[in-house]
């Protein structure tokens, strides 16, 4: 009977080992596929960000590149007109104006006019039409209204033109 006993535990202990063995064995198995399952969700978000992440920059990257070419070429065009902006001032336009004879009213209001647009009066002259006069204003130019040190920091290179 001690003998039965003896081996039934013996059969149990066994039974008891290798079944903990092999549920260890098992979870650790469970352990490391969840491991690697959890890696591979981990790297897959990772993953898809480089993918989206790399996408985005490359198209950042093409938007900057596009905005530096159109800057470059305004620039170009700036200069052009900076130049033909400087050489403007100083200069002069004239305009004749031939307005019929009629009340003052009429002519003033008329004249006032091109007061408005900042034409001058610098001469008048009668004829057969009527009253013929000349006006004139300077050029309009920008660059006259900026300070010559900051004229400077806007040419590149400080050049001049």
């Amino acid at each position: 009977m001690y003998r039965t006993l003896l081996t039934v535990l013996i059969v149990g202990f066994f039974i008891t080992t290798v079944g903990a063995a092999e549920d260890k064995a098992a979870g650790e198995a469970d352990t490391e596929s969840a491991a690697e399952a959890s890696q591979e969700k981990t790297a897959d978000p990772f993953a898809e960000f480089e993918d989206k992440f790399s996408e985005k920059q490359k198209q950042l990257m093409q938007d900057f590149q596009s905005w530096y070419d159109k800057s470059r070429e305004a620039g170009e065009k700036g200069k052009d007109w900076i130049v033909n902006d400087i050489k403007g001032i100083g200069d002069w336009e004239y305009l004749i104006v031939t307005l019929p004879a009629g009340s003052e009213a009429q002519l003033s209001e008329q004249l006032n006019s091109y007061g408005q647009d900042r034409w001058e009066v610098y001469w008048v002259q009668k004829t057969l039409q009527g009253i013929q006069f000349y006006f004139k204003r300077p050029v309009r130019t920008y660059i006259k209204h900026i300070p010559v040190g900051d004229l400077l920091h806007i040419m590149p290179n400080n050049q001049q033109p």
